[in-house]
Parts: C-alpha cells; structure tokens; sequence
C-alpha cells in the first residue's frame, strides 16, 4: 500500500483524477479549459449553479468557450 500513496501524490496521477470528487475519474469529459470530471460530477455542478448555461470551470474559473465538453 505504500506505493499507492506514493504515486497518488505523483503529478502523473492526478490526471486520472475528477477535480470535484477528487476520485479516479468515471465517464471523464473535457471542459473548454482543458480540465477533466466524471461526467456525474460536473453535470451536478452545473445543475446546482445559479447561471447552468454559462457556468465557469471549478477548477480555474474560466468560462466555457462553445459547449460544457468536447
């Protein structure tokens, strides 16, 4: 078990990871900026924002440039 706590503090593993429920990802989809979630998590977010159709990224902020994912 120790090197599984090593390699999730690697930077390599957090690109497996949904910046929202901080779990290997699930379903993953892209927003505009580049940042990765598990389709659940983000479309969540985006349900419970008060603007859903111009919603920013949680993890940097930025606005979405054509669509939620691509």
């Amino acid at each position: 078990m120790q090197w599984l706590k090593r390699f999730q503090k690697t930077p390599t593993c957090s690109l497996f990871l949904c910046a929202l429920c901080q779990d290997v990802l699930k379903d993953p989809v892209s927003t505009s900026c580049g940042h990765w979630f598990c389709r659940q998590c983000i479309t969540l977010y985006w349900e419970q924002s008060s603007s859903p159709g111009d919603c920013p990224c949680p993890q940097c902020g930025e606005r979405p440039r054509t669509s939620r994912t691509h």
